[in-house]
């Protein structure tokens, strides 16, 4: 699919693994899902991202794929939007934002 606009949104590669492999999907919210992924950019995995995935996986008690989101987003110099504020908290130098929580 195209895109609609030109999105300064990113997402990891493993963001839409995890996404779209959700199990509990019904046939409307994998719909859903798939057309919002279309108005994000896919950052893949690269030699910088890996070695700071590395780095992450040596230094914090991050799982492989909260490491890999956390170091798309310090490759890429973004804030990081999770609702999962306490497990990134320990990662060095991410800025995170929960769009669910009151300023």
């Amino acid at each position: 699919m195209a895109k609609a606009f030109e999105s300064n949104s990113y997402i990891s590669v493993i963001t839409r693994i995890e996404l779209l492999g959700w199990f509990k999907h019904t046939e409307k919210s994998l719909s859903s899902a798939e057309e919002l992924l279309t108005l994000l950019n896919e950052q893949p995995l690269n030699e910088a991202i890996v070695t700071l995935c590395i780095q992450l996986r040596q230094t914090t008690s991050l799982k492989t794929p909260d490491a890999i989101i956390a170091a798309t987003a310090l490759h890429l110099q973004l804030p990081l939007m999770t609702r999962n504020i306490k497990d990134f908290q320990k990662v060095p130098h991410l800025q995170l934002f929960n769009p669910f929580e009151k300023n």
